[in-house]
């Protein structure tokens, strides 16, 4: 009898597990209001941003990486804080996986710039303490003409920040070297940053089963579910 029931429980607490995505897309002027320029290491003689800008991105308004200066090497990131529900999230679901589904990057202005690194994407916890990385970025050498679209990364766990209301960071990295002559420039555009939260969420006890059991008897001596029905 004991694993009947076990059984009958088991059964419909897998069925009322719901799950769904959530999915936020940042550009134009959602890149302004909602993320902020912070720098890692190095500095450069001139120009040292990660901002917001109403240009250059695709179509207008994105996030611009610029170093201005002679043998500079500058790393910085734009970072989002918040929580699961400022992305979308309901309140009380639990968070399994975060995923990267699309960014568009372009090396706008190469003048002596030896390298550009575009990249990572990284979720962080409010102790500004590693994640996970939703995208390892890419690194390029030379301007380009169009933007570059990486496409979808493999969703990640979020460790110990499954709750919908946790407080994550998510820091846009950039690294950019200019060369060894006056007055070099680089330039890195970031736009339409694409995430997807995948979440559950468990009906409480009281409401978990759309079915009910009518009577378990017994029939030579054996018990049995003898019949259910719907609610």
């Amino acid at each position: 009898m004991r694993k009947l029931i076990c059984s009958i429980l088991s059964l419909f607490l897998v069925c009322q597990a719901i799950a769904s995505n959530f999915d936020t897309t940042w550009a134009g002027t959602e890149w302004n209001t909602t993320w902020t320029d912070v720098s890692n290491s190095g500095a450069c003689d001139t120009v040292n941003t990660f901002g917001y800008v109403t240009t250059d991105g695709n179509p207008t308004n994105c996030r611009k990486q610029t170093c201005t200066g002679r043998n500079d090497i500058a790393s910085r990131h734009s970072e989002w804080a918040g929580t699961w529900e400022s992305l979308g999230v309901t309140a009380g679901w639990t968070i399994t996986t975060v995923q990267m589904l699309d960014i568009d990057t372009k090396l706008l202005t190469d003048t002596g710039c030896d390298s550009a690194t575009m990249g990572p994407l990284e979720l962080h916890n409010s102790a500004d303490v590693l994640v996970a990385t939703l995208w390892v970025g890419r690194t390029v050498t030379a301007a380009e003409g169009s933007f570059n679209a990486a496409g979808s990364q493999t969703a990640q766990s979020v460790g110990s920040l499954t709750a919908s209301n946790s407080n994550i960071e998510l820091w846009l990295n950039g690294s950019l070297d200019i060369a060894n002559s006056v007055a070099q420039s680089c330039v890195t555009v970031f736009d339409n940053l694409d995430i997807r939260i995948v979440a559950t969420y468990v009906e409480p006890d009281t409401n978990i089963f759309r079915r009910k059991v009518i009577r378990v008897g017994t029939r030579f001596n054996k018990w049995v579910l003898e019949s259910v029905e719907d609610i």
